[in-house]
């Protein structure tokens, strides 16, 4: 692509990695797949569209409340009522007696209940053998067998098969001749003379045996009955099977009957609580497979966020992607979609409410568990109380053996059966082989290898022996000569047949046309198949109630799953889940109307984006989507789903069920065929992309057109679903469920996807101009925003100018009054504030605005003694920041509180600790572990951690303080920190806490740091950073970018007051949604400034009331003795102004550069007041005294500059 995805540019040192390589994204060129770029970018547009579509449905009531929620949480056909209504009672008591029931089942009389299955199966099984006296198509076999017997002329198939074999014949003995080495030159004409000459002719010979085989085929194919004697036969061969099997069943011992009795009696009494819940588990079962298969759910209101809730999730992420403001020419910002989503944030919130309470609960081995369940409560729920008398017909089942015959003799039979079942098998291999012969390719083949051989005339003896050793050098060059033969044999293979062997078998199944099915002995063992039959009933009773107690002794309820048992606790925790969730979902119902209340201007402008245009480049998009995913599979999953087939062969060799190997070879289908298929369709994918133009796509207006080349892909037709029936058939009892279930989720991938691309046409011809109306649309709402906010700058302009003489009004920036004097209005040290979330409220920009104005001091021109003219306004801001400090008054008795909480040898000095806002969650092996270091926190959630640097334990005695280096790593791992912010220069301090060179590492207790790189942010030379690479003993490793702010004095601002290295550098670490760190020697001055930056101007986002004195208790009271000296609180108050007006570009570049040069003056050039100088001349003095004293106990009375 032709945009660039970055801001920050690196600048490498020698023989260095730039930044790109430690802290992220930079300039670079765009991926090699274009496509996947571009899917990943259209999605972002497409759910932007389809998010804005969404909001306005559910506040305008076009889409049910119910179905949205329903579709995004992956409820799939369970609707969101029943889900609310879901009370688990029923079930929760079903639970509590299964806990109890499976050992009260006694399981001594399994042999008794091994006796009555086995008497039940093979009633069962003697449905499929009630006609064999009277086979319905026996008559029609033998028809077609004398029909065949007679037409079928031999000949041709003796004469095919001997001109085939003498062909391969001829073919091994050039091969032998090849293999010989160089021929002797005085035998070269007899070498041609008896290996090749007669070759042409072997291969004519063949050609022609083979033009008469289709009429054989021909007859075949007009008495196709043979190929199915299976069925004609069956049977007959199950009533000689069940024969076989009834001798295998052991006489009963009728004492275990009242066991069984008992046994049957306890189930019964769970039958009607198994009813009852019945319902409650399908909904389970049907809802836990909706969330476990959440690509087969059909949605009808999201269907442009195909994966649910998590689509919605990362709409709210792509608010924050730059990208887009990029590709939209800054008409589409962060700021923007904030706003236009607020309503929809709050229905995102309530969607992560109610999906936090599924947790991962419901997955796949839930609805394993639910499938267990269920078919527990079916066979109870069918359990009638004449089940538990069922016993007794044991008895009366094996009084039908009395019936059976004396004397069973299917010998003949057995033989007859066999010899048409190899001849069915022969006929069709036969079929199959003729069918696929192609003559006309198979002569040009030929062709093609006797020229291969090299022989320039055939019949020209003499000139041909001349030629033998090239011919035989042509052959030994290559693998012709071995393919010929492979294809020669494989169609000799097919037809191959022992032809006096068919034609006896074909005579013995003639002749026994009447003994096969009248054997001695038939007759009475079907007579004792119907006493079996008339038993039915009671028999299945008895079956189902043995089988039902059999499912509850194996219930387990301490036990993990295995076999046929699942964990009575994990069901028991699905139904708690699901109850929760009925809980939470009640009150849905009020969404919409809230949804309304949170709209802002921005949410009315954007929520009146046509829905055609969501609709068509969501349709649009999704078909990409399925295409490259479709794309993505070809090396993934494709080539092992092209390999099963093999196994699926040989797994079916194993399924001794006709019927049931039908079923699944019908269902697999043709695999050849479908591998084609799906590669056609990827290689028309693959062809189609080149074709989009996608290197020239720079803006959204553009991202259309290449849609238009979708319409050349063909729709794929593979019945995705039957195949994966086949393999459900099949898993449970393959050795190979590893890759059949492989091949499963590749199925059911592509069953995901929609690949009918001629349904979206129309999306593809319309998506150029969608596009282009989507861009359009952000155009007008930005120009209209421009314009008002242009008519209401220009309409404040005169208020402003008049104010400009005025005296200060201190009340509006911290409680200060105005002109020359100075009054302190109290302790500002807990000012109220109400807490907004950012993201759910606009920012007021002209709100904004106006608390900018206010924290300017204007000019106020006065004369002095000596009738000089000043500018008072300097003085000004000196007395009002020294006012709010003193304001602060700093208690003595909050060391003692941080001694409780840090002990003394961790505190680098006298600045204590604030308990209520430290690291109390922080564990060290097993106990809790006290850091020097504060969380500050802003109200858009943004975590930062101010700390001080870590202590160095000195080798003098003297020294009692712990070395803290270990706990600041530890601190650091366990936040999952991704960026330090250090403040100080590393020789303020002996706290150095990462090596002392790069390329060098250093253990600090359990923690290894090795520093890896280094380097500086982009243009920013006052920025340096390292990154650093963290290994705990165990091998866990991670790592961080280390900034380093060389820039900024202790106790002062930054050096010239400089703003935008610290802007950048806080735009750059704000993008980490895990915690900062920030420090410098204390962790209080210069930290706290830095934070305070980010914290102030986003709290001023959502309270433009804000007063600057709050803004400082609240940064004192998260750590204690913020913001140390009059320079730093007003360089803060500048830099908050200077980030909001950046943030927000709100145009007020000259005011900014007004506040800074009057904090120029005031902190570097000091046009202070007379008070002030002869303050800083003082405590100059009193410095040299008693510098900790002056520090710490007198700071309130003499604040520092």
């Amino acid at each position: 692509m032709a945009l660039q995805y970055s801001e920050i540019q690196s600048q490498p040192q020698s023989g260095q990695q730039g930044i790109e390589g430690a802290i992220g994204p930079v300039k670079r060129n765009a991926p090699t797949d274009q496509l996947e770029l571009f899917v990943k970018h259209s999605s972002i547009i497409s759910r932007i569209a389809n998010g804005i579509a969404l909001q306005t449905g559910l506040m305008e009531g076009s889409i049910p409340i119910d179905g949205a929620v329903g579709e995004l949480l992956n409820f799939g056909s369970v609707s969101v009522s029943d889900v609310a209504n879901f009370k688990g009672d029923n079930v929760s008591d079903l639970i509590g007696r299964l806990r109890i029931l499976p050992k009260d089942i006694d399981s001594s009389a399994k042999s008794l209940e091994d006796v009555a299955l086995a008497w039940n199966q093979l009633r069962i099984d003697s449905e499929s053998a009630k006609d064999a006296i009277n086979p319905p198509r026996k008559e029609d076999y033998f028809t077609a067998l004398d029909t065949l017997s007679n037409s079928f002329d031999y000949k041709l198939l003796t004469t095919a098969y001997g001109e085939m074999e003498a062909l391969f014949n001829r073919l091994n003995e050039i091969a032998n001749k090849v293999a010989s080495g160089e021929p002797d030159a005085s035998r070269l004409d007899s070498i041609y003379q008896l290996t090749f000459s007669n070759l042409p002719g072997n291969i004519q010979n063949f050609l022609d045996s083979l033009k008469n085989l289709p009429d054989l085929s021909k007859t075949i194919n007009q008495n196709d009955i043979l190929v199915k004697s299976n069925e004609v036969f069956k049977p007959i061969q199950e009533a000689i099977r069940l024969f076989k099997n009834r001798g295998l069943i052991v006489k009963s011992t009728p004492g275990s009957l009242s066991i069984m009795e008992t046994n049957f009696r306890k189930a019964f009494e769970l039958a009607s609580a198994a009813a009852s819940s019945l319902p409650q588990t399908i909904l389970l079962k049907s809802l836990t497979d909706s969330r476990v298969n959440s690509q087969a759910i059909q949605r009808k209101f999201t269907s442009a966020f195909s994966n649910g809730k998590h689509e919605i999730d990362e709409l709210f992420a792509d608010m924050h992607n730059k990208w887009i403001e990029t590709v939209s020419r800054g008409n589409i910002t962060q700021v923007m979609l904030t706003q236009s989503f607020s309503p929809l944030s709050f229905f995102k919130s309530k969607l992560t409410e109610i999906d936090k309470v599924f947790g991962s609960t419901l997955d796949k081995s839930s609805s394993e568990s639910l499938v267990k369940m269920e078919e527990i409560q079916r066979k109870l729920s069918k359990f009638k109380e004449e089940s538990v008398n069922s016993a007794s017909v044991i008895e009366q089942l094996e009084n039908c053996k009395l019936q059976g015959p004396p004397l069973f003799d299917p010998s003949e039979s057995v033989i007859i059966i066999e010899n048409a079942k190899n001849l069915g098998e022969w006929l069709t291999r036969f079929n199959k082989k003729v069918l696929t012969l192609d003559l006309e390719k198979l002569k040009n083949e030929t062709e093609k290898f006797k020229e291969s051989i090299g022989f320039t005339d055939w019949s020209d003896q003499k000139g041909s022996a001349s030629q033998v050793p090239q011919a035989l050098n042509n052959l030994r060059g290559n693998d012709i000569l071995s393919k010929f033969k492979t294809m020669i044999d494989g169609i000799k293979t097919g037809i191959s047949v022992n032809v006096t062997k068919l034609q006896e078998d074909i005579t013995s199944i003639k002749n026994g046309q009447g003994t096969v099915n009248s054997f001695n002995g038939l007759k009475e063992e079907l007579e004792l198949h119907e006493c079996l039959q008339q038993l039915k009933d009671q028999s299945e009773l008895l079956a189902h109630a043995i089988d039902t107690t059999r499912n509850l002794k194996k219930l387990d309820a301490s036990n993990s799953k295995g076999q046929n048992t699942f964990n009575i606790d994990d069901f028991e925790n699905i139904v708690n889940v699901v109850t929760g969730v009925s809980e939470k979902i009640e009150d849905i119902k009020s969404i919409p109307e809230r949804m309304i209340k949170e709209a802002t201007s921005l949410t009315n402008e954007t929520n009146r984006l046509p829905r055609n245009i969501s609709e068509i480049v969501g349709s649009a998009v999704t078909s990409l989507r399925s295409a490259h995913e479709l794309k993505k599979l070809a090396t993934a999953s494709i080539p092992q789903l092209k390999q099963i087939d093999n196994t699926i062969k040989n797994e079916l060799k194993a399924v001794t069920d006709p019927t049931k190997k039908k079923s699944i070879e019908d269902s697999w289908g043709d695999h050849d065929q479908d591998i084609a298929t799906l590669e056609d369709a990827i290689k028309q994918i693959e062809g189609v992309e080149g074709d989009m133009n996608l290197t020239d796509i720079k803006f959204i207006n553009q991202y259309g057109k290449p849609f238009l080349q979708l319409k050349q892909l063909k729709d794929m037709n593979i019945d995705t679903k039957s195949k994966i029936q086949a393999l459900e058939m099949l898993i449970p009892t393959s050795n190979s469920k590893g890759e059949l279930e492989k091949s499963k989720a590749t199925l059911s991938t592509i069953d995901s996807l929609d690949l009918q691309f001629s349904n979206h046409h129309t999306q593809f011809e319309e998506a150029s101009m969608a596009f282009q109306n989507f861009y359009k649309f952000f155009v007008d709402i930005t120009t209209s925003q421009k314009k008002k906010q242009s008519n209401l700058s220009s309409g404040n302009n005169g208020a402003d100018k008049d104010k400009k003489n005025q005296d200060p009004n201190y009340a509006l920036i911290g409680g200060v009054a105005g002109g020359g004097s100075v009054f302190i209005g109290g302790v500002i040290a807990a000012a109220l504030f109400v807490y907004f979330k950012y993201w759910k409220h606009r920012v007021n920009k002209n709100a904004i605005k106006k608390w900018i104005r206010k924290q300017m001091f204007p000019d106020s021109f006065r004369k002095n003694e000596k009738g000089k003219e000043y500018n008072e306004k300097y003085a000004d801001a000196y007395r009002c920041h020294e006012a709010l400090l003193k304001a602060m008054e700093i208690y003595v008795g909050r060391m003692q509180r941080s001694f409780e909480y840090l002990p003394e040898n961790k505190h680098r000095d006298l600045h204590g600790v604030n308990p209520e806002t430290a690291l109390h969650h922080l564990m060290k092996d097993g106990v809790k572990m006290p850091i020097n270091a504060n969380w500050v926190i802003a109200p858009d959630g943004k975590k930062f951690i101010a700390t001080s640097s870590p202590i160095i334990k000195s080798k003098k005695k003297e020294d009692t303080r712990e070395d803290t280096r270990e706990d600041f790593w530890h601190m650091v791992m366990l936040e999952n920190v991704e960026y330090i912010v250090m403040l100080c220069l590393e020789n303020e301090g002996n706290f150095r806490y990462y090596p002392a060179e790069i390329n060098k590492s250093e253990t600090f207790g359990r923690y290894t740091v090795e520093w890896v790189m280094d380097g500086t942010l982009g243009d920013f030379t006052q920025i340096k950073y390292k990154k650093l690479k963290i290994t705990t003993k165990g091998g866990k490793s991670s790592t961080v970018t280390h900034f380093n702010y060389i820039g900024w004095p202790d106790g002062q601002p930054p050096e010239e007051g400089d703003l935008k290295n610290v802007y950048e550098l806080l735009k750059y670490v704000e993008q980490t949604k895990a915690p900062v760190v920030v420090h410098c020697l204390a962790g209080i001055g210069r930290t706290m400034t830095f934070i305070g930056v980010y914290t102030t101007a986003e709290e001023v986002k959502v309270n433009p009331k804000l007063l600057w004195g709050e803004a400082l208790a609240k940064l004192r009271e998260a750590r204690w003795y913020a913001i140390q000296t009059i320079r730093q609180s007003y360089w803060l108050q500048v830099a908050v102004c200077d980030k909001l007006n950046r943030d927000l570009k709100l145009g007020m570049d000259e005011e900014i550069k007004s506040m800074h040069e009057t904090f120029i003056h005031v902190a570097y050039d000091f046009d202070l007041p007379e008070e002030a100088k002869a303050a800083k001349a003082i405590k100059k003095k009193e410095m040299k005294k008693d510098p900790k004293r002056d520090k710490m106990l007198d700071f309130g009375r003499n604040i520092a500059y």
